[in-house]
């Protein structure tokens, strides 16, 4: 029997929003300056509001909008009496995730984003608190350099059945009340700055290279699968990893050009990977009418699929895939066993790590059905059996995903599944590690300073039969019965002697 293991992590994007998420004070003095200072500033929403600054927004709003009409309720939220009970009458007006659509886009194109970007305050003295004043002088600026009619801005605004002009009211009463919550808490720009720099999640290098450290620490896991890990290739190919691992890629999924699903394989163990395209396979499966076109659409679009050779055993497939949170998940992961096997027919075995995105209470029950080798519970250890989850964050509210703000997520949603192509080769799961071991009702949360990502990740172990992986081969082949018999049981003698030293003892041949 050889064993084989598979690590799967959601790596990320940057987190360069040090206030995005809620932290747990880790006992690091990082990790405390950290909490102290999100503590501070997030009092600040109950203890301020938009009252104080109405001057300022009142400007803002006129610029936006010109001679065009202002929706009553825009001007409503002047008068608030908190920026929290503001930030509740915003959300009620607006798609849920209108902000997050059009955030990126609008750094993208120069807007001064507090506590995202720091190149637009260089003008300024950052040794002190920025005024809502400068602050606002800098946004107008910007105002005035950005193009109205750049067709993806409106396609994206039209998506979430908005107008521009609103849909940048929403965001200047946004940025307004995170300087506002900064300035209000008396911190300097330049200290949150210089914390910034020093988190491992704030820059995507940093991450990237926490991943690297990660996969040292577990003793180079023979499979790796990676989802949102877009730009890994930079750390990868000034790393060890690229004299041990294989770094495949699935098809390109953003309009940047870049793949985030990914998958190392160790060099030692298999022979260079093919990656197979799937995707339309899987959508073939997708019922008429399906209200979830999109889950199918950006599941099947991060799935990436290799086939290999695992050197002395013979053929195996091995993926990775993010989904899209969905109640259709399920299904499409069903789906996609079907085209990786139907891809692929003479595997041995298949392997599979995932980002589920799933919070359904019986998702793992319902994966075991399809996929006998799952990662439900711990396996191996003084702890087997025991539940663990894979998520445990809560966005502030002090983030552009508004509509998540404080609702916590705790979740098993990361997991391995793998299955045999042939019953004969008796794969075998003989250890589940997640790091770190989050257990259900958890109050600790990630990402955090000694954590950098929102995922804990996983490691699965597993033991496979060589010989009855050489029989099977043969057997496929066209080999006789007798033949891929004797084969196997040449292995298991060769298999015997190994583990003795190589003494060719009477026992061992025997066999």
């Amino acid at each position: 029997m050889a064993s084989l293991d598979m690590l799967t992590l959601n790596v990320g994007g940057r987190n360069d929003n040090l206030f995005e998420f809620t932290v747990t004070d880790d006992g690091t003095p990082m990790g405390h300056e950290l909490a102290d200072r999100l503590e501070t500033a997030e009092n600040v929403l109950n203890s301020h509001g938009p009252l104080e600054v109405k001057g300022y927004l009142e400007e803002g709003i006129a610029r936006i909008f010109g001679d065009a009409t202002v929706p009553s309720w825009v001007m409503g939220l002047l008068d608030a009496s908190s920026w929290l009970a503001a930030q509740k009458d915003l959300l009620k007006n607006f798609n849920k995730d209108w902000m997050s659509a059009i955030d990126i886009m609008t750094q993208t194109a120069g807007r001064p984003a507090p506590l995202v970007g720091y190149d637009f305050i260089t003008e300024l003295d950052t040794s002190t608190t920025i005024s809502v004043a400068e602050y606002t002088q800098l946004w107008y600026a910007w105002l005035v350099t950005l193009n109205r009619e750049e067709k993806k801005l409106i396609k994206r605004v039209k998506a979430k059945n908005m107008d521009l002009n609103t849909a940048l009211a929403g965001l200047f009463f946004y940025d307004t009340m995170i300087i506002s919550c900064i300035t209000e808490s008396n911190q300097a720009i330049a200290d949150i700055m210089s914390l910034s720099q020093k988190l491992p999640f704030s820059t995507v290098e940093g991450k990237h290279v926490e991943v690297v450290k990660h996969i040292r620490e577990h003793d180079y896991p023979a499979m790796v699968a990676l989802q949102e890990g877009k730009g890994f290739d930079a750390v990868y190919l000034t790393s060890e990893l690229k004299d041990c691992y294989w770094l495949t890629w699935g098809k390109i999924t953003d309009g940047a050009g870049a793949a985030e699903t990914g998958l190392l394989l160790s060099k030692g163990l298999f022979a260079e990977p093919t990656a197979v395209e799937i995707t339309e396979a899987v959508l073939s499966h997708r019922p008429e009418n399906d209200p979830e076109t999109k889950a199918w659409d950006t599941t099947s679009s991060k799935i990436l699929m290799c086939k290999t050779e695992m050197r002395g055993y013979g053929p195996v497939v091995i993926g990775s895939v993010h989904c899209k949170d969905s109640p259709k998940t399920f299904d499409i992961l069903v789906a996609m066993k079907a085209c990786m096997v139907e891809a692929c027919p003479e595997a041995l075995f298949y392997v599979l790590g995932m980002d589920s995105n799933s919070k359904e209470t019986d998702f793992a029950q319902r994966l075991q059905s399809v996929f006998p080798k799952t990662t439900e519970r711990l396996v191996g250890g003084a702890e087997a059996g025991a539940p663990f989850v894979t998520v445990s964050k809560e966005r502030t509210s002090l983030q552009a995903q508004v509509s998540k703000s404080h609702k916590l997520d705790v979740a098993h949603k990361d997991y391995i599944v793998a299955w045999e192509g042939v019953t004969e080769v008796d794969l075998q799961l003989t250890g589940v590690k997640p790091s770190p071991f989050l257990q259900p009702g958890t109050s600790v949360r990630i990402p955090s300073t000694v954590w950098p990502f929102d995922h804990a990740s996983l490691l699965a172990s597993f033991q496979v039969d060589q010989a009855k992986c050489w029989a099977c081969t043969l057997a496929r082949a066209g080999a006789p019965p007798a033949l891929a018999a004797l084969f196997e049981r040449l292995a298991r003698a060769e298999a015997a002697l190994a583990a003795r030293g190589g003494g060719a003892s009477a026992e061992a041949l025997a066999q």
